[in-house]
């Protein structure tokens, strides 16, 4: 073997190690995304069950007719926000990374090709196969990583208008 076909061997690996770390960024981005998912789940539920305490404490009371409004906007935005957690949550339909089988049934591919082409093309042929596969997985991924970034952005959003909705009203009650 020459030194270019060497340095071609490793360019070529090179890259699919690129592809390969580019998808463990989009995996982890995933990750993150549904931790948040799920401390925005607890964050408004805990906020849910206070406000229908609060609620309980003082139904029928002459404060509630004030409240009243506030207190269903702010819970509308809340169950808003834990809706759109749970949408992040549902999100699962991803394209796996090139498995095992898949790199065997490409190879074997190549191998009842390999009197047709020259072993440069072969290698490069295999390689390429694998690029798209890889491809197809970073793109799926990044695309429901979109999803969920939306649908989590939403659900901050309806949980800070909730928290400034009742912030605004206490401090209207406390200096108005």
């Amino acid at each position: 073997m020459g030194k270019n076909s060497e340095n071609e061997d490793f360019l070529l690996d090179m890259i699919l190690k690129a592809y390969q770390e580019e998808y463990q960024s989009h995996r982890e981005r995933w990750r993150v995304l549904d931790n948040k998912a799920q401390a925005i789940l607890t964050t408004a539920g805990i906020f849910i069950a206070a406000t229908f305490a609060f609620v309980a404490e003082h139904y029928g009371k002459p404060e509630m007719e004030k409240l009243g409004p506030v207190i269903a906007i702010s819970t509308g935005l809340l169950i808003v926000c834990g809706l759109c957690g749970v949408g992040v949550m549902l999100i699962r339909k991803m394209k796996t990374p090139p498995s095992g089988a898949e790199i065997y049934s490409l190879a074997i591919g190549m191998l009842d090709k390999q009197n047709n082409i020259s072993p440069d093309d072969y290698r490069l042929s295999f390689i390429n196969d694998q690029k798209e596969a890889w491809e197809n997985s970073i793109t799926t991924t990044a695309e429901q990583n979109k999803r969920k970034a939306f649908y989590l952005s939403l659900a901050q959003l309806c949980l800070l208008l909730s928290i400034i909705s009742i912030a605004l009203f206490t401090v209207s009650v406390l200096f108005g």
